[in-house]
């Protein structure tokens, strides 16, 4: 970051056109706030709602221009900022929708005493890489700068100085003499980095660094009393249990256990019961229901011992309710055919209906069914009619059921010719789909639409041995140029949520790297392989999102080219994407980091119709 104007991470939203928001995320160096004394709203605190219904908190004042704190020659300061500690986030005034509210955020800070370079000369350069926390709250980051000699690269020391709730403060530390290379020009690195993304072994070992007297309960109970502010409550339970085993504070004993009893109940409703509801609207029902029965329930208030049974007992249930739904579905199938009402063609489409219900149906698209479900007992209504409903319910949901067989009987067909086309790059073949459509009543406009809609991707790949331990990978191909005209293929690498569905639509986030591997890219959305649940633990996968690293880089490549090349890879593994994976594409988020967010602004802005926002 060569440029020092913007110090201090910030989101912008602002309309690329009437369909979409755009938000956009500059990674910069915080070394403290734009001057707020002049077109401040307010000093403390407060929660700003937008007229979408966003709602960010923070210190919130205003400022002339998003580029620059300087007065504008007319005086007007109509940009808001929401300062939150670790973004300034940027709106024009009219976007607010009044009043402020309070904020009900407790971020009081813990400082933490560190041997803290006192220069304030300005880090500058390209980070290349940190290196882990140690129990000391120190790390190793690695920065390099273009010098007459050519590249160099330097190695900072930083460390916690700040703990809040929300986020940590880290700073360069001074290096003894001593240490080798500590005679370099030394610069000031402040940053500030998100609470949850340190890991609590090292906050712990930190926050008990800066115990004074070990013999005061207090200072103890302080440590608990952050983790349970900062929603870490199986921490702060950890916490809890260690003061109770300490011999010199049996006389609050019991008190630490009222206090472990009321923690576990906001653990419980806060964190369990809360990351339950997520997994389930997620689609992830396995996760859930094993969130939901594992958890220990002990001494739990009955109130929240019944939200537990009822998500159980929901989801139990529900696949109860899929099994049903089969074997009724069966029993239909039976009866019709003893009814001879069916030609042999019909009982064809009626068994490939019926297969498909055996390997497909779960609880994410039973929904598909409802029409079905609401008419299954009408005696007065005939077996085929029944199953017309069942069948074109299956293929073009639920709410566009209809009862002519006639007509239903082709959607099969129809949705054969749609994949076929929709897979295949022959175009005289297409033109042959596109005349055998109009053999077809399902083949008119007001049909197709709504079977493609609820089809399998066309390219779908064979998911039966994808655990999401290794990615799934695939190719683009983009054409040549005059200087080489020798197309050229690029690598692509995808997950998928936990119970991925190919009947259900997912968002998406397409991300670009920098400097690191492609996979190395994607893990950073998707987290690490959990071997014992057989799960990714990152957040994009416990939101149920489909994530795609483009290796979109040519070999050597440092900056962004701005070249037709770049924008054809990322939006060829757009397209490549959605005729693989079952993706949403009102939800789709193109992502990049460094010279790869260069690339994401840029193609982001240039096709804002593909993407739902810009990170």
């Amino acid at each position: 970051m060569a440029d020092h104007s913007d110090r201090r991470a910030f989101h912008f939203r602002f309309t690329a056109n009437l369909k979409i928001i755009v938000l956009v995320t500059v990674v910069g160096f915080l070394f403290g706030s734009p001057a707020k004394t002049s077109g401040q709203l307010s000093g403390i605190p407060k929660v700003v709602t937008l007229l979408n219904g966003a709602q960010f908190e923070g210190e919130i004042y205003s400022v002339p221009t998003v580029g620059g704190l300087d007065p504008s020659p007319t005086g007007q300061k109509r940009v808001v900022v929401v300062d939150d500690g670790m973004r300034l986030i940027f709106f024009g005034q009219n976007r607010i929708s009044p009043p402020l509210g309070d904020s009900v955020q407790d971020n009081s800070a813990i400082p933490v005493w560190q041997r803290v370079y006192p220069g304030d000369s300005p880090g500058f350069g390209h980070i290349t890489s940190f290196g882990p926390f140690d129990e000391h709250g120190h790390r190793t980051m690695t920065v390099q700068t273009r010098e007459s000699g050519g590249i160099r690269t330097t190695t900072y020391i930083q460390g916690i100085t700040e703990i809040t709730p929300r986020h940590c403060e880290v700073k360069t530390l001074s290096i003894p003499n001593s240490i080798p290379g500590a005679d370099r020009p030394m610069r000031d690195w402040t940053m500030r980095i998100a609470t949850n993304s340190v890991p609590v072994e090292v906050l712990r070992s930190v926050l008990r660094s800066q115990i004074k007297d070990y013999q005061s309960p207090s200072e103890h109970l302080q440590i608990a009393e952050f983790f349970l502010k900062a929603q870490r409550y199986k921490q702060a339970l950890n916490e809890l249990r260690l003061i109770q085993r300490q011999s010199e504070f049996e006389d609050i004993r019991e008190e630490i256990e009222l206090r472990r009893k009321s923690v576990r109940q906001s653990y419980a409703r806060a964190s369990i019961l809360s990351e339950i509801r997520l997994r389930l609207e997620s689609g992830q029902t396995d996760y859930a229901l094993l969130l939901a029965e594992k958890f220990n329930k002990d001494g739990l208030a009955g109130e929240i011992l019944a939200e537990f049974m009822d998500i159980q007992n929901q989801i139990r249930n529900n696949a109860k309710l899929v099994e049903q739904t089969r074997t009724d579905i069966g029993e239909l199938i039976s009866a019709t055919t003893q009814s001879n009402l069916l030609d042999q063609k019909q009982l064809e489409i009626v068994r490939r209906f019926q297969n498909e219900l055996e390997t497909d149906l779960n609880t994410s698209n039973l929904t598909r069914l409802d029409s079905y479900q609401q008419l299954a007992n009408d005696q007065g209504m005939k077996v085929d009619r029944k199953l017309a409903i069942a069948i074109s319910g299956w293929l073009t949901g639920s709410i566009n059921a209809i009862d002519n067989f006639a007509v239903v009987q082709s959607m099969y067909p129809v949705r054969d010719i749609a994949e076929e086309f929709l897979s295949t790059k022959d175009e005289p073949r297409r033109g042959q789909l596109l005349a055998e459509l109009n053999d077809y009543e399902a083949g008119a406009p007001e049909f197709l639409s709504k079977i493609i809609a609820h089809m399998k991707p066309p390219l779908a790949p064979d998911l039966t041995e994808y655990t999401g331990e290794k990615p799934i990978e695939f190719e683009v191909e983009v054409p040549g140029t005059k200087a080489k005209p020798q197309p050229r293929k690029f690598k692509c690498l995808a997950h998928l949520p936990p119970q991925y569905d190919p009947y259900r639509r997912y968002p998406c986030i397409l991300t670009l790297r920098a400097g690191v591997k492609t996979e190395t890219q994607l893990n950073r959305w998707c987290g690490d392989y959990n071997e014992k649940l057989k799960v990714r633990t990152g957040r994009a996968m416990r939101h149920g999102y489909v994530v795609v690293s483009v290796d979109w880089k040519q070999e050597g490549q440092s900056a962004y080219a701005y070249s037709l090349r770049e924008h054809a890879i990322v939006l060829k593994a757009l397209r490549q994407a959605l005729r693989m994976f079952s993706i949403d594409s009102d939800r789709i988020f193109l992502h990049g980091h460094d010279i790869g967010a260069t690339a994401a602004y840029d193609i982001g802005i240039s096709h804002p119709e593909h993407w739902a926002g810009i990170i």
